[in-house]
């Protein structure tokens, strides 16, 4: 059986070319904050009750945030809710279980 994964942050440029990769592998659940249908719809800044349900997630990658060094600046709570509070609740949701979560950030917008 495929391992699954969850991506997010998986319309992003990294995101792209690894879902582009691991799909032909893997079972790939990407996501993203904007409504799209082949993308679960997932807000970082929302609520988790709010977030996909989904199976046992073998592993998750955690691509997802805001990257533009002027947009974190401008809006420096909103930005910290999605870089730092996000991946919180996501680390809060998965410590119980045996999912790896492997995240990738940039320090200008932490």
């Amino acid at each position: 059986m495929k391992k699954k994964i969850l991506l997010i942050g998986a319309r992003g440029e990294i995101g792209r070319t690894l879902l582009s990769k691991l799909k032909t592998s893997y079972k790939v659940f990407p996501t993203s904050s904007k409504k799209n249908k082949n993308f679960l719809y997932l807000k970082l800044e929302g609520k988790t009750d709010k977030w996909p349900k989904l199976e046992k997630i073998d592993i998750i990658i955690f691509l997802g945030g805001i990257t533009k060094i002027l947009e974190c600046e401008r809006d420096k709570v909103g930005s910290k809710k999605i870089n730092v509070y996000g991946l919180k609740k996501v680390i809060k949701m998965y410590k119980n279980s045996k999912t790896q979560i492997i995240f990738f950030f940039n320090n200008c917008c932490i």
